[in-house]
């Protein structure tokens, strides 16, 4: 079977996202879609469309150029449109004064998502990452690992969201505000939604798992294996599952037809 010509920019949307370490939800929340239909273009399941592709680069701070990293050459249709996206872009940023300089161009906006073209400087795109490792822990399932970092890194891995609950006696001393923990004097559950996952940043230790939380300010809290009792992976709904084109189609009304008959 043929390539499609979208295949290539798509495998390379891919790639730039988690280059950035963005995943499925965070791309979402930055263009305002839904997540099961971003999914379902990354995944080569629904058309990408033009727009769609310059508004990505846009919220992804990268440009159509950056492309050809992959070696691939980029459709005319889509040059047009990039270089059409270009030109307005520079038009706003030459009329619209830029606020912030430097260091701070940076921290005027989320981590890898710009709200609009020329609020802080482009970034160059990172060369695309090595492919996986066949044994990355992100997604391989070891059945002798602890339970709960298995499915942690499991649920980060493939960016869903996800809840766990845990212990309170054994969060004295985890980082956790204490009157959070007071609030919660049996059992306290966190939530944390996919978008946001590259500000959680995991760390994974022997005897459980540091992430960074947002209280009255953000914190690296540590929760021990022994203290998470449940975890809850919300899963987005599978594509509706179309009609067997192998049925064969009722008649029209008024038509004759056969019919077998004991």
């Amino acid at each position: 079977m043929s390539q499609r010509p979208s295949e290539p920019i798509l495998a390379w949307l891919r790639q730039t996202l988690k280059a950035k370490g963005l995943n499925v939800a965070a791309l979402a929340e930055a263009s305002g879609e839904k997540r099961a239909d971003v999914r379902q273009v990354l995944a080569e399941r629904a058309p990408l469309t033009v727009d769609q592709l310059m508004h990505w680069c846009r919220v992804m701070d990268v440009k159509m150029e950056d492309f050809g990293v992959l070696g691939a050459r980029i459709p005319p249709e889509l040059a047009l449109a990039a270089q059409a996206e270009e030109d307005a872009a520079d038009t706003t940023e030459s009329t619209e004064p830029d606020e912030t300089e430097g260091d701070d161009a940076e921290d005027a906006h989320s981590p890898g998502l710009l709200s609009f073209p020329g609020a802080a400087a482009r970034a160059v795109a990172p060369a695309p990452p090595p492919p996986r490792e066949p044994d990355d822990p992100r997604y391989v399932i070891d059945p002798f690992g602890v339970q709960a970092e298995q499915i942690i890194r499991l649920a980060f891995g493939m960016g869903v969201n996800f809840r766990f609950v845990a212990d309170t006696a054994q969060l004295k001393n985890s980082g956790v505000p204490a009157d959070v923990l007071r609030r919660f004097p049996e059992a306290m559950p966190i939530q944390l939604d996919a978008a946001y996952h590259r500000y959680n940043k995991p760390e994974y230790h022997e005897h459980g798992v540091s992430l960074m939380l947002s209280f009255d300010t953000v914190r690296s809290c540590f929760f021990p294996w022994s203290a998470i009792r449940q975890l809850i992976l919300a899963v987005d709904a599978p594509e509706p599952v179309s009609p067997d084109d192998s049925t064969p189609d009722e008649p029209p009304a008024g038509r004759p037809a056969l019919r077998l008959v004991k």
